[in-house]
């Protein structure tokens, strides 16, 4: 794989509101999503020769998000779709840490948002914060989104084979045929909150699309604060 070059992009205050993504204009259907395999361990792609991997965990479960250190770490998307000419622009980075691109092939959007959650309450647990986040997108409260929300996994920028919770949930829009899927982690600590969510048009396959990008495009990046 090609050493891609990654963004750095600020953490801005939460800017997310009911139905932000307007994930069938709020009239959408949860549905049940089964866990896809987790990502394959790769070659590890070094962004840096003396990037501290070894301060992350490997395995960067909720429970271990409490670990880092507040003031000294930040986590965010890192963005290899830069350059690739596969995808284009779908939104520009609007400055409130929001901006998405269009796969070419099957049309489907990937948004990527990154915001404190200072407005939350950070003494939650940084499993239950992230159904906070799901619920808030989908226009709904942490209880409603928890039945249909699974446990999984994205890689970590700095070493692909290592591992970051995420909290996911899936739909589809019965009006317009649309189908989507969200995974949200928030980082209690770290004052952060990262969504992802992915809609594809009428005969797209939302979750297949994620399956699809998670190991070479979908990366959090935890690493010390400059």
């Amino acid at each position: 794989m090609s050493h891609k070059r990654r963004s750095i992009r600020p953490i801005l205050a939460l800017a997310v509101v009911g139905c932000m993504f307007a994930l069938g204009g709020c009239a959408t259907s949860l549905i049940p999503v089964e866990s896809s395999a987790a990502p394959t361990p790769t070659a590890s792609e070094t962004v840096s020769d003396d990037a501290p991997t070894s301060l992350v965990p490997e395995s960067l479960t909720f429970a271990a998000g409490d670990a880092l250190t507040p003031g000294e770490w930040s986590a965010q998307w890192n963005d290899p779709f830069i350059g690739d000419d596969a995808f284009q622009i779908g939104v520009a980075d609007d400055g409130q840490g929001n901006w998405s691109y269009i796969d070419a092939q099957t049309q489907c959007e990937i948004a990527f948002s990154q915001f404190s959650i200072s407005e939350l309450d950070r003494t939650l647990g940084d499993a239950q914060l992230s159904d906070e986040l799901l619920g808030t997108i989908v226009g709904g409260t942490a209880a409603e989104v928890e039945p249909y929300a699974i446990d999984e996994t994205l890689p970590q920028a700095f070493d692909r084979s290592a591992t970051v919770d995420v909290r996911t949930i899936a739909g589809e829009n019965p009006d317009s045929a649309q189908s989507w899927i969200v995974s949200a982690r928030a980082f209690s600590a770290l004052d952060a909150g990262l969504v992802v969510r992915i809609v594809c048009p009428a005969g797209g396959d939302a979750v297949a699309e994620r399956d699809l990008l998670r190991d070479d495009y979908l990366h959090i990046l935890v690493g010390p604060r400059f």
